[in-house]
């Protein structure tokens, strides 16, 4: 890789990181049940069905809180989905430098794999909804 490459990446890795604490810090302290700031899921809005999404704003407000229990009520696919996310990012980073991280993510950008998470959201939307 190089050198502006990697100046670019790390630049760009360091501004995900700041935007992704200066998000789970106005989780942390403004309750997305009392304060108007956050959006409302379209979702909601146009059919009244919730997405796989919804009350995941809610549910790491819970989480962030160490209230396991209220998370899960308000999205238990959180509990599935932050790790996978996680795992993903990490994934991501070690391709380079591991052969086998570099198979790992190759079969995470697969049809296969984007097809079965898709199949695993429309479920979640469907299954939730009943």
């Amino acid at each position: 890789m190089s050198g502006v490459k990697r100046t670019s990446t790390i630049i760009g890795l360091i501004g995900v990181g700041v935007v992704a604490v200066a998000a789970l810090l106005l989780l942390f302290f403004y309750n997305p049940e009392h304060v108007p700031i956050y959006p409302r899921c379209p979702s909601v809005l146009f059919t009244g069905y919730q997405c796989a999404g919804c009350g995941s704003l809610r549910g790491i407000h819970a989480l962030l809180h160490g209230e396991m229990l209220r998370a899960w009520h308000f999205n238990s696919a959180l509990f599935v989905g932050i790790p996978l996310i996680l795992f993903l990012l990490l994934i991501g980073q070690l391709r380079y430098r591991h052969w086998w991280a570099e198979r790992l993510y190759r079969w995470c950008n697969s049809l296969l794999f984007t097809t079965l998470l898709l199949i695993g959201i429309v479920a979640w939307s469907i299954l939730r909804n009943l």
